[in-house]
């Protein structure tokens, strides 16, 4: 038994050891729960009974185009030591104070806007998802002798600039919106 001012690592006696993993929002939790559980069987002796998966996110609703902060936990037990990490008559609750709890990770999505309104999504959980990048627009004569362009934030890390080319004129030029650099969610 460990003494109570000093880290414990062994289990035992009423004590469980749980590891709470904060996970960025473009990790899949499936494929890290997959690899959990293959510790799990690899290394049966190490005192962890638990991993508490936790993604903070910033997710968009698709169809009403309302962004929101998603909170997801997944806990991972090991299958012969749930008796003894929940005691019996446990119950825990949680309050998130900001944004919505949810029952599942939050899918990552690419989308493509069509002219005709039209939208295209993928999704691409399990694979790399590149996280910088600009994506450059040419603005369109809106028929009145003006221009028109369209500047948003199409996803974390990817910035939209619009370029515009006045007649006559060789040279071109790029506006681009004020949004930050990623969007990073520091909860602690």
């Amino acid at each position: 038994m460990c003494e109570p001012d000093k880290a414990c690592a062994n289990e035992g006696l009423g004590l469980a050891n749980a590891i709470l993993i904060h996970l960025p929002p473009t990790a899949s939790v499936n494929k890290c729960c997959e690899w959990l559980q293959d510790y799990f069987k690899l290394y049966p002796n190490k005192s962890v009974s638990a991993v508490i998966f936790y993604q903070p996110s910033v997710a968009t609703d698709m169809e009403t185009n309302h962004s929101f902060l998603n909170h997801y936990f997944n806990i991972v037990m090991r299958n012969d030591r749930v008796a003894a990490f929940i005691p019996e008559g446990l119950h825990l609750s949680c309050t998130i104070p900001i944004g919505k709890l949810s029952t599942e990770p939050v899918s990552l999505q690419l989308v493509a806007e069509f002219p005709d309104g039209k939208k295209e999504l993928r999704t691409i959980d399990d694979r790399y998802f590149y996280q910088s990048g600009n994506h450059y627009i040419k603005m369109k004569p809106d028929g009145k002798g003006g221009f028109y362009g369209n500047i948003e934030q199409l996803g974390n890390g990817i910035f939209s600039h619009v370029v515009i080319e006045l007649p006559g004129q060789a040279e071109k030029a790029a506006i681009g919106g004020k949004f930050p650099p990623k969007d990073v969610l520091l909860i602690l």
